[in-house]
């Protein structure tokens, strides 16, 4: 598993230093004129590329980030020479990457090496095609309307193929469903022509008002990017209505099985048992009987498992009080360590002190945890893996508590892992595919959040995150 690990590792860095050498190309290619440098315009241009930036917002699933910056960063590649625009453009990209995503300093050298390749190609083709610089009097000319077009579908593609490989890569997946998932779908399409279309309205109104021109474009910017975080944000809580809805409709028929099948479990089981003990006391040894006996009071048993996940996915009532987070998962780890399912395990654990007290209700979030340990464990059983562990680790983000349960075992395929919190799916052969949905529904009725990030091999993580908007309530609680 380590190498399995480490050759993930590998291919990412390869194709980050891969991405890196283009750059460097392209910047060797195309280096600046020192006469034809104007330090006045390029720390305008500079300043618009990085206020720009700001406009920032995840992606549909939050794996990748799409920016209102191409507009202005498209304008820069007409107003200046590639060479001068792709330093601009990148530099601004590793700010933002750094300072306003406080993405780690590697995620920085990528933006900024991708960017300055798509800036590279996009001013190239917007030459080729053009002929020529952007002018006034070149805004008649077809030439160089195709230009602005070629140039744009270029930066488009280029740009989100590029984020969209450093997703797959770690992810385990193909480029083209991550980027038909992450910015190939409609909304996102439509967005960014619109955004290409107003660059040259940009440059135009540059070049015939100068700064002022380029302050008035930021007003409309801010309107697509606001309208793009709505539908971001609509289609995020579209897709949890649906789930919660359906949850809480099989929820409710969950229950009403559950507790006619305990009624009916309850007389059988008493009723195998009782005539165990008869038997037991009739006949001086055990016949056929009697084992086929014992066979029927296992199988209540495990049915009364199932019954058992039935209620839990149903059970929707939240007792909330202060618990400490870090105590209550260290707790649960010592509990089920002793466990025979768990023997030969290696425990990691790492908790973020500042995750402090919240309000929830310490159960459920007990049996959130236990479900995605025992599924941990679970995974090693027919997986050939000389050293198995399991890793809990807690970490503050903003106002969210997080916590991850990773294991190094077999992992998951797309297609399970898109089907892991549905009801009734399972992957164990005695399993009752009620697990992870209760997981679900407990997370979501403390309106926090579950997902997990795994590849066949390459083991499992689960992220649950939790707010901490209750977090002073918690203390006072608790100091009552």
């Amino acid at each position: 598993m380590r190498m399995a690990f480490s050759r993930q590792r590998l291919t990412i860095v390869v194709y980050v230093c891969a991405v890196s050498v283009l750059a460097l190309a392209a910047i060797a290619v195309d280096r600046p004129d020192a006469t034809d440098l104007r330090p006045d315009r390029l720390l305008f241009l500079f300043l618009a590329c990085i206020a720009s930036e700001l406009l920032w917002l995840p992606t549909l699933t939050s794996k990748g980030t799409t920016s209102s910056a191409s507009m202005v960063n498209f304008a820069v590649l007409f107003l200046l020479p590639a060479d001068q625009a792709m330093w601009i453009i990148g530099l601004s990209v590793l700010i933002a990457t750094l300072f306003f995503q406080r993405k780690p300093w590697y995620k920085g050298i990528f933006g900024f090496s991708q960017i300055v390749v798509t800036a590279f190609l996009a001013g190239h083709a917007f030459d080729l095609v053009a002929g020529e610089a952007l002018s006034m009097a070149s805004f008649q000319q077809p030439r160089a309307l195709a230009g602005a077009v070629t140039a744009g579908a270029v930066y488009f593609f280029s740009n989100t193929f590029f984020v969209a490989g450093a997703i797959a890569i770690s992810g385990g997946e193909a480029v083209r469903t991550v980027w038909r998932r992450e910015y190939g779908y409609g909304h996102d399409i439509s967005s960014s022509a619109a955004l290409f279309a107003l660059s040259p309205l940009l440059v135009l109104s540059y070049l015939a008002m100068g700064i002022g021109g380029i302050l008035l474009f930021f007003v409309p910017i801010l309107f697509i990017r606001d309208a793009d975080k709505k539908y971001r944000d609509l289609q995020r809580t579209h897709e949890t209505l649906i789930r919660t809805e359906r949850m809480a409709a099989k929820g409710e028929m969950a229950a009403e099985i559950a507790h006619e099948l305990n009624n009916y479990l309850a007389a059988l089981s008493g009723r195998a048992q009782l005539m165990i003990m008869k038997r037991g006391k009739a006949a001086a040894e055990p016949a056929a009987e009697d084992k086929g006996l014992e066979m029927i009071r296992d199988q209540i048993q495990n049915m009364a498992v199932l019954t058992k996940g039935l209620m839990d996915f149903s059970h929707k009532e939240l007792k909330k009080q202060p618990i400490e987070l870090n105590d209550l998962l260290r707790r649960t780890v010592e509990f089920v360590k002793p466990q025979n399912k768990y023997d030969g395990i290696e425990w990691d654990m790492d908790f973020d002190p500042s995750v402090g007290t919240l309000l929830l209700d310490g159960g459920q979030v007990q049996q959130v945890l236990l479900n995605l340990l025992s599924n941990a464990a679970d995974a090693f059983r027919d997986a050939k893996t000389e050293s198995r562990r399991i890793r809990i680790e807690t970490h503050r983000r903003g106002k969210h508590a997080e916590f991850m349960v990773t294991d190094n075992g077999p992992g998951m395929s797309p297609g399970v892992l898109e089907q892991i919190f549905e009801p009734n799916f399972t992957t164990k052969v005695d399993g009752h595919g009620f697990g992870l949905p209760t997981c679900f529904r407990i997370v979501e009725s403390h309106r926090g959040r579950i997902h997990a990030e795994s590849a066949e091999g390459k083991g499992t993580t689960f992220f649950v995150t939790l707010p901490l908007d209750d977090e002073g309530k918690a203390a006072k609680a608790s100091a009552a």
